[in-house]
């Protein structure tokens, strides 16, 4: 199963994917922009190297789910896994037999205050630290990656995040549907190249409660533009819909 996997940054991104490739012969292409995810997929040599290789793609593009995947990629065509962040899902978005479409989405108000955080000592480019116009643009992503896996007719796998932390049978029920080995188990630590924890610089997934009230940690300032970020109609309303989605649905 090859895997389209779209989400906002410091979503939860890298754990999920060391979730779902751990002890599986799957490359991994991280930064891909959508106009390389065509119908003819993405193709591999021997090696498993993206050919060729875009230059979107960052230098920490290729990763296996294990050393042993890694030895045997040689010998057998490998399964990918293509990460797309900060992107809308277009319209004609591949929906074949051999691809999955999965969308990682994050309770918003704990996504933006990584983000802001982020924004502190990254690219203000890529983490914008008020509500300008790539604010706005982050926020209506995050909407239409809201909308889509809360639509059940839609043919996507969604996975919230704050639920898939808590939630053994929540992990379990998208496990199978992904086929990930030991579902339940979430790893100790977040993939290489995650940069670990706005916060507190750790690459562990360690108290989970803690995760779950990244906004309290915000100062005065950081707070007001969640706040003003939050209050914004559609995107308070899809707030809604993400949690309600979830109180009601049993996997």
């Amino acid at each position: 199963m090859n895997l389209h996997v779209y989400a906002l940054k410091r979503s939860g991104n890298n754990v999920i994917r060391k979730w779902i490739t751990r002890g599986r012969l799957m490359a991994v292409c991280g930064n891909v922009r959508p106009e390389y995810l065509d119908e003819e997929g993405i193709s591999f040599d021997a090696m498993g190297v993206k050919t060729p290789l875009p230059k979107d793609i960052s230098r920490q593009s290729l990763r296996y789910g294990s050393p042993r995947a890694f030895r045997m990629s040689s010998y057998f065509l490998p399964t990918y896994y293509a990460g797309v962040e900060d992107r809308f899902i277009p319209e004609n978005a591949v929906l074949t037999q051999d691809i999955q479409l999965v969308i990682i989405v994050r309770n918003l108000k704990n996504c933006l205050a990584s983000r802001l955080q982020r924004g502190k000592f990254a690219s203000r480019m890529a983490y914008p630290t008020t509500l300008n116009q790539e604010m706005e643009r982050i926020l209506d992503v995050w909407v239409q990656h809201v909308n889509l896996s809360t639509n059940p007719h839609s043919g996507v796998v969604g996975i919230y995040y704050d639920r898939w932390l808590q939630d053994e049978s929540y992990r379990l029920a998208i496990g199978n549907q992904l086929g990930v080995h030991r579902a339940v188990e979430i790893p100790g630590a977040r993939a290489s190249g995650g940069g670990g924890s706005s916060f507190d610089g750790m690459a562990k997934v360690r108290d989970v409660n803690n995760l779950m009230n990244r906004f309290s940690r915000l100062d005065e300032k950081q707070a007001l533009i969640l706040k003003r970020c939050i209050e914004i109609p559609h995107v308070a309303a899809a707030i809604s819909k993400l949690e309600s989605y979830h109180e009601l649905t049993s996997l």
